[in-house]
């Protein structure tokens, strides 16, 4: 079955979309504002805010994946149904001996740095691969490094929820030490401050949790969207590219045979 074009998009859409729907329905029935309102600490509107500003950024790199995924669909395609020629390198564009160029995305720029890193072609093939290991390496943490540091706001999210469980109990208890006198009327009083603490606990760290569980979801398809386009590029390197490159020093290019 072939998979639709820019499916991590997709999946993400899905994925935020049920989201808002349920945080429509939480605000017509008045939980958000429950929410805000019992939270003394405020962190549950930080740990919104924090949610707000990383779903932009995953949306962002969800963005630029999808492309390339498209892109090397694209090429794989090219490779396998249209373009059974050799190829050579022109500028920074890979294309068949008639002209037909391939998409510029991350499997082109990585097999035309792999051809340029390579001084003779028999010098690639002596390392047994661990040139070519190496530098798909590279590309793919250059990749991962701009959105690794989602996993880490997770973190702070969940940091955050366990400072407004704290805070809470201490709302909580602060209440009970600073009363002097029992009686029924400061007893009611009482168990209401008692109350708004242990709501700011609960409240707050339900807020880290779901926040945390749910940009988990989001930077866990980015790690996959990134695995499946580094295999994609092995596998389009290896078995597509790199045999119908023209050989070093010939009249179309620079390349492996």
């Amino acid at each position: 079955m072939k998979k639709p074009e820019h499916g991590l998009l997709l999946i993400w859409l899905m994925l935020t979309g049920g989201v808002v729907f349920l945080a429509v329905i939480a605000g017509y029935e008045g939980l958000l504002t429950t929410l805000v309102v019992t939270d003394q600490s405020k962190i549950c509107v930080l740990i919104g805010l924090i949610y707000i500003g990383a779903t932009w950024h995953s949306l962002q790199r969800t963005l630029y994946l999808s492309n390339q995924l498209n892109q090397a669909a694209v090429t794989e395609a090219l490779l396998t149904n249209g373009l059974e020629q050799r190829l050579e390198i022109a500028g920074n564009r890979l294309r068949g001996i008639d002209g037909v160029e391939l998409p510029r995305c991350f499997v082109s720029d990585y097999v035309i740095d792999l051809i340029r890193s390579t001084v003779t072609g028999r010098e690639q093939r002596s390392d047994n691969g661990a040139g070519r290991s190496n530098l798909l390496d590279i590309y793919s943490a250059r990749i991962a490094s701009r959105h690794e540091h989602g996993w880490f706001i997770i973190d702070v999210l969940l940091k955050l929820g366990l400072l407004g469980t704290i805070i809470g109990f201490i709302l909580m208890l602060g209440s009970v030490a600073s009363t002097a006198d029992i009686d029924i009327g400061t007893m009611q009083k009482v168990l209401k401050q008692m109350s708004y603490g242990m709501g700011t606990a609960l409240y707050t760290t339900l807020a880290g949790l779901i926040g945390a569980i749910l940009l988990a979801i989001q930077y866990h398809l980015l790690d996959r969207g990134l695995d499946e386009l580094v295999e994609k590029t092995a596998y389009l390197t290896e078995v597509h590219m790199l045999p119908r490159l023209a050989a070093p020093g010939s009249a179309h290019g620079t390349g492996l045979n």
